[in-house]
């Protein structure tokens, strides 16, 4: 073709060949995200919403957005504790029930306030 023996040729082709292919490998490597075992991906746009559990999805920018949502258990106060009453509050002002402007001592008791 241009003075390059034909085996040369083949091998430049070649070589672009697998560069192509490796580029496009790593563009959808970027595009992919991975929900772990406690997590869903929520992704919305062009195309719906879908939520992933568990596995992978391609999120293509600037049609699609991705959000992460945790599926772990979250830990709540509960209002009906030992010694509380129906509202959760136990009268006593050093057991839960907190007053504006005053704060605990390192001891956890309230400051005398005179």
């Amino acid at each position: 073709m241009f003075g390059i023996p034909h085996v040369f040729e083949i091998w430049i082709f070649v070589g672009l060949g697998v560069m192509t292919i490796l580029f496009l490998m790593s563009g959808m490597a970027r595009l992919y995200r991975k929900a772990g075992p406690h997590e869903a991906l929520i992704v919305y746009g062009l195309g719906g919403t879908r939520v992933v559990k568990g596995h992978g999805t391609l999120v293509f920018p600037m049609v699609q957005i991705c959000r992460e949502l945790s599926l772990e258990l979250m830990a709540t106060g509960s209002l009906h504790q030992a010694g509380r009453g129906s509202h959760g509050r136990s009268g006593r002002p050093d057991q839960g029930q907190v007053r504006p402007g005053v704060h605990l001592d390192r001891g956890g008791t309230i400051p005398d306030q005179d």
